[in-house]
């Protein structure tokens, strides 16, 4: 909760008139996999920004792309999904 107010601080005075948030999405053990916060209004909010943080670094690390002087992927790399989740209801 702590890192997700720092987040959210990130928002004050810019994201009016939608509140300043921050959002961390965590996988299964616990790791950090994206996080995001509301940076300005008419653009991306917190949990939609972590999602697509997750996004890039899923295709990144499908793309064989790591960021420089880093030869072994951080955590956040290697727990991104690795596929799409499924509906919650079926057809």
């Amino acid at each position: 909760m702590q890192r997700a107010l720092e987040l959210a601080r990130l928002g004050i005075a810019v994201s009016s008139p939608n509140p300043a948030v921050g959002c961390m999405i965590l996988d299964r053990d616990g790791q950090v996999a994206g996080e995001g916060w509301h940076e300005y209004d008419l653009l991306d909010h917190a949990d939609v920004a972590a999602l697509l943080q997750i996004l890039a670094l899923k295709h990144a690390v499908e793309s064989g792309a790591y960021p420089p002087l880093i030869a072994i992927p951080p955590p956040a790399f290697a727990t991104a999904p690795r596929s799409r989740p499924q509906s919650a209801t079926t057809a």
